[in-house]
């Protein structure tokens, strides 16, 4: 089908706007959906003119597919109407582009004086995250009594109920479920009192007007 074929057909079924709703990323492009409407927003239907708007569109419109990681894709609308003077058509995209953050913040552990005193005798350093085993290492060797497997086993439930419910004091987005926590660039444990201090990482997702 030609441009005037296309418009003449739209004039014929009195077509206000076509509104197609649309998703991209992951290197490919989505689903998309395309609607027509009258002037009174009732739907029209004819899969001719949908099928030449639908090629048409990817001459007139850049969509970002390709992410990397950071980027994740784009999703919104294209607004479909005739231009003024009634002989070629206007592509209007209205989007938002979706990325995924990570953010590192300080999170404290609250120990008792006998896990303090153990970690401080005992562990060098610590890390964990989400869906990996909370591990420490220690910085000698010991003998493993009821006792200490007792106070590991404590140590490690109150660190991964801390870091699992964790939330950053300021971020834009929708926090994602996965997260990883360790002791910092030298791997040394901070302790202030009965306060273990520990690095953790957060990734969260956040929106942004697309062009």
């Amino acid at each position: 089908m030609e441009i005037q074929e296309a418009v003449s057909l739209w004039k014929e079924l009195n077509v206000h706007h076509c509104n197609c709703t649309f998703y991209c990323g992951g290197d490919a492009m989505g689903d998309t959906d395309f609607t027509l409407f009258d002037a009174e927003d009732n739907t029209i239907h004819s899969d001719e003119l949908i099928g030449y708007l639908d090629n048409e569109m990817y001459n007139r419109v850049d969509f970002y597919v390709n992410s990397d990681g950071h980027y994740i894709g784009e999703s919104g609308t294209v607004n479909i109407e005739l231009n003024e003077d009634g002989d070629d058509f206007y592509f209007m995209k209205s989007a938002e582009a979706e990325f995924n953050e990570s953010i590192e913040s300080q999170c404290i552990i609250a120990l008792s004086d006998d896990e303090i005193k153990f970690i401080s005798e005992n562990v060098s350093s610590i890390f964990g995250g989400h869906d990996e085993r909370t591990t420490l290492f220690y910085k000698k060797d010991f003998i493993l009594t009821d006792e200490k497997v007792k106070l590991i086993e404590s140590i490690i439930e109150k660190i991964e109920e801390t870091t699992s419910n964790f939330e950053p004091e300021i971020y834009d987005g929708q926090l994602e479920e996965w997260y990883r926590f360790n002791a910092g660039d030298d791997n040394e444990i901070i302790i202030n009192g009965n306060d273990i201090k520990l690095f953790i990482q957060n990734k969260y997702t956040t929106f942004r007007d697309s062009e």
